[in-house]
């Protein structure tokens, strides 16, 4: 059983300069630290990746050292220096990087570094667009891409007054194996980088999800604050096993792991989805490689909600969990009910909070024998950098999170004295001192199950600018897997109004992003007059009392239990014919039978999209499993 002692699982950037453990300060940058732990640590397991095989046979593992890491970054560097060197003058321009979450990855980011360039992640989600208005910010005019974003990479390089080179990873042209580069027995010692960063340069860069504008926003991290502010504690004998991808919080991950000196287990999503049944294979490798390679046991697992959601109804996967010393959720709320089920099984979970602009801010991490309380965050009453801000008497005891000048990383601020406010609010325990419970954003943000993020403001406003038969919109969406609509409509004779404003729904969910369109047969619609969303006294939507109000309508929604006349009862021979239709709706092409889902872009929202809708045409009587798309890998299946 855990208890509440400092583990680097848990251990917040505000605890680890408090207790004075973070790493040395020798090591400036993240080559510097990669270059230390080879000497001092060479043969300790940093990384450990699974490695799926065809027909359903056990799964073997790669297990890269610290020196693995520090050599074979210089080897890849030495690769794609040609495409870095030419016509640079001192201190080169950002790289932009599209890849799945992969050995690839991995490599191509440290040898970047390594070069002594700075390197945009680019989330594969994101849109042409997106992509392209990212590399202008970063002034990021290469973009390296794995074979699996081609076509999303030469989109944005084709875009017009776009100066934008899209260039596959050079072994992928030979089609050659970026582990064999890594581990070719030759020296590096004359690599010489093009230029050597100090702490504060950039190092990498994450991106905002675009909620408010759909453009994604840039956020920076220096060399500091990937490494240098992180807890030091010793962690070699308890690995972690996530599932985040490396572009997102997977980078964070690592390194939480390496400047403990602690081995990571990441999920192979560079050809499987994250389902129960991979993630259950890829901890069978994990623990094989514990007896045949001496690694240490995977102690500490981490997920989003939804990832989380779906092994918990696995009963291996149960089991799996239970058997942690700690379950991490994070990236969104994870319902209560199922934190609550988690926790009375057993599981140890514990919730961890933070952001790309300050880092790992707080964690609900405690005496687990005696506190079941996993959804409140613990203020240390020491940490006077993090303060809960009043916000107002008619939010009564919420307060908003805001990080103080004086925190060991912030890579933004937005208030003159040097501060952040997070735009995250909170609510106090009943009786447990600085204990606090996530609660929504300030700004209306949504938040899905999946961990993917949205505004729904310029979407409602769009909507109801577009035709005078709608008052009101109200989407929603909340800890769910997929987003709906309260759509309340003008009483109006004549016409269809429904499939009129469906048509003016239709249209503008063309042009946001594909996680955040709203289906048919999840919209309520609202025609009596007496039924209004609720209001404050300027006018605006009160997010919260409106989905309180109408909380039956969006449970009903959520049942499949849906009125709408796409609902009927479909024949045995129709059923290949309507699941193919269903698929082409969502995912925007058609695929052959036997083409599988998760190659051809088939994410997590379009996989939740596409069950819901088979729930809901097919009229099954029974619940889909939540992966059953997935599982089944094709429409033919």
């Amino acid at each position: 059983m855990a208890d509440s002692s400092l583990t680097y699982f848990t251990c917040t950037l505000g605890q680890a300069a408090a207790a004075k453990k973070v790493v040395s300060s020798n090591a400036k940058t993240i080559n510097d630290f990669l270059e230390s732990h080879a000497q001092l640590y060479p043969r300790l397991p940093a990384v450990g990746f699974p490695v799926p095989v065809p027909n359903g046979g056990e799964w073997s593992s790669k297990v890269l050292s610290f020196e693995d890491l520090c050599k074979g970054s210089k080897a890849v560097a030495k690769e794609l220096y040609p495409y870095i060197n030419a016509g640079n003058i001192g201190k080169p321009s950002c790289v932009a990087l599209l890849c799945s979450s992969s050995i690839d990855l991995l490599f191509t980011w440290l040898a970047l570094m390594r070069i002594g360039t700075s390197v945009l992640l680019i989330a594969p989600q994101c849109q042409p667009a997106a992509i392209a208005s990212l590399c202008k910010s970063c002034d990021a005019s290469i973009l390296f891409h794995d074979p699996s974003h081609s076509d999303l990479a030469s989109s944005a390089a084709y875009l017009p007054n776009t100066n934008l080179i899209a260039q596959l990873l050079p072994w992928k042209r030979v089609e050659k194996d970026v582990i064999d580069i890594i581990r070719v027995n030759e020296s590096n010692s004359d690599f010489v980088p093009l230029y050597e960063p100090s702490e504060n340069d950039t190092a990498y860069i994450h991106h905002s999800s675009g909620t408010s504008t759909g453009i994604p926003k840039p956020i920076p991290q220096s060399h500091r604050a990937a490494s240098g502010v992180l807890p030091c504690l010793d962690g070699q004998k308890s690995a972690t096993f996530t599932t985040t991808p490396l572009y997102h919080g997977g980078i964070a991950d690592c390194f939480r792991a390496w400047t403990s000196n602690a081995l990571i287990w990441l999920f192979p999503g560079e050809t499987l989805p994250i389902t129960p049944k991979n993630i259950i294979l890829s901890l069978s490798a994990a623990s094989r490689a514990e007896t045949e390679a001496s690694t240490p046991p995977v102690k500490y697992f981490s997920s989003v909600p939804y990832v989380l959601q779906t092994v918990a109804e696995e009963p291996v996967g149960m089991a799996l969990l239970q058997n942690m010393q700690l379950v991490g959720v994070g990236g969104a709320a994870l319902s209560p009910n199922v934190g609550d089920y988690l926790v009375s099984q057993g599981v140890n979970l514990v919730s961890r909070f933070g952001s790309a602009e300050c880092g790992f801010l707080l964690s609900s991490h405690r005496d687990y024998a005696v506190d079941a309380e996993w959804q409140f965050l613990r203020l240390p009453s020491e940490c006077k950098s993090l303060c809960f801000e009043k916000m107002g008497e008619e939010n009564g005891l919420l307060r908003e999170l805001v990080v103080r000048k004086g925190w060991p990383h912030m890579a933004k601020t937005n208030r003159p004295d040097g501060s952040y406010a997070t735009g995250d609010v909170f609510e106090p325990h009943s009786h447990i001192k600085n204990a606090w419970r996530y609660h929504n954003r300030s700004d209306s943000q949504i938040t899905l199950l999946t961990g993917k993020k949205f505004d729904p403001a310029p979407f409602e406003d769009a909507i109801c600018s577009s035709s005078n038969l709608i008052r009101d919109v109200v989407i929603f969406g909340n800890v769910r897997q997929y987003p709906g609509a309260l759509i309340f409509l003008c009483r109006l004779t004549g016409g269809n109004k429904e499939e009129e404003a469906w048509n003016v729904i239709s249209k503008h969910n063309n042009e946001v992003e594909i996680h955040s369109r709203i289906d048919r047969n999840m919209i309520a619609w609202i025609t009596a007059d007496e039924l209004k969303p609720e209001k404050s006294s300027k006018g605006t939507i009160l997010r919260g009392p409106t989905e309180e109000l109408f909380a039956a309508y969006i449970e009903e929604l959520y049942k499949g239990k849906s009125q709408s006349p796409l609902a009927s009862n479909v024949i045995d021979s129709e059923v290949h014919s309507v699941t193919a239709s269903i698929v082409h709706e969502v995912i925007g092409f058609e695929l052959k039978d036997d083409e599988d889902f998760y190659q051809h872009g088939v994410d997590s929202t379009k996989a939740t999209q596409i069950r819901s809708k088979l729930q809901t045409k097919l009229s099954i009587g029974t619940a889909l499993p939540w992966n059953v798309v997935y599982d089944c890998g094709n429409i033919q299946e």
